[in-house]
């Protein structure tokens, strides 16, 4: 188990009001604006979980989060509950950022993540999300932490993976489960995306 990094930006959550130390000191960074912040979808109470500040984390390997798999029965449970122990845990993981984009949907910021910069280009990868719920602070941080000024409205794919720290809680995205790919689901992330399991919501700092 492993305290959050980031009290600074945990209690932007809470409210509190902080000064960002970690990251470039960029001061233009922000998304772009998004009307679809707030309009609630599927399991949205989960995906806008707050994130406690000074709860200790769980040690979260890469590959376990690959190979972690949706029960079965997730299906038949309620929306607005957990549907296993991955979904009640709060996780720490350190990655590299492949690329990230805002979702059109919910003004998420949508990242996907490798176990390396080099393993962007040919290996597995897996989503965390940063919620609009957060707020502006927090996803502008986000921008901080992987050396970008400003997110435009297209994805951006990173030619330097910049390294990071994940804390989130566990999350299946049971949007995109279908019976033809079970494990990593359809239409979730782009082509090398290999799981459905996700960190949602998340805190991404740049990595120490």
């Amino acid at each position: 188990m492993t305290a959050l990094r980031s009290s600074a930006i945990v209690a932007v959550l809470l409210g509190g009001a902080v000064t960002f130390a970690a990251g470039p000191k960029l001061t233009t960074a922000r998304v772009p604006p998004c009307s679809a912040s707030g309009v609630e979808h599927e399991r949205w109470s989960m995906k806008n979980r707050p994130i406690p500040d000074g709860h200790p984390a769980r040690l979260l390997a890469f590959r376990q989060l690959l190979s972690t798999l949706m029960p079965t029965e997730a299906a038949s449970r309620n929306a607005a509950q957990a549907v296993s122990t991955f979904e009640d845990t709060l996780f720490a993981l350190d990655a590299s950022v492949c690329l990230i984009k805002q979702s059109p949907d919910d003004c998420d910021l949508h990242l996907e993540l490798a176990e390396s910069g080099a393993a962007c280009a040919h290996g597995p990868r897996a989503i965390v999300e940063v919620p609009a719920s957060a707020g502006k602070a927090v996803q502008d941080a986000t921008l901080d932490a992987v050396g970008l000024a400003r997110l435009g409205k297209t994805k951006h794919v990173f030619t330097r993976p910049p390294d990071v720290h994940v804390v989130g809680f566990g999350f299946f995205d049971l949007s995109h489960r279908c019976t033809s790919d079970p494990v990593k689901g359809c239409q979730h992330g782009s082509a090398a995306v290999a799981t459905i399991a996700e960190l949602h919501p998340a805190i991404v700092e740049a990595s120490r």
